[in-house]
């Protein structure tokens, strides 16, 4: 994953980049070569109940 984005940073003079994806396509290797890369990321998981903050607030 790495390769790709670091080219397509180049192709498109990017500077900062953060990767959106669901575990599915994220693994361990990945994220790691990302943090160590200095990149940003979100990664999309499911989770069995609602988040304590989002139902206090519900």
């Amino acid at each position: 994953m790495l390769p790709m984005l670091e080219r397509f940073a180049g192709t498109y003079n990017v500077d900062d980049i953060t990767v959106v994806a669901d575990a599915g396509m994220f693994s361990d290797g990945n994220k790691k070569a990302i943090v160590d890369a200095g990149l940003h990321y979100i990664l999309g998981v499911r989770t069995p109940d609602i988040p304590y903050p989002l139902q206090a607030w519900r």
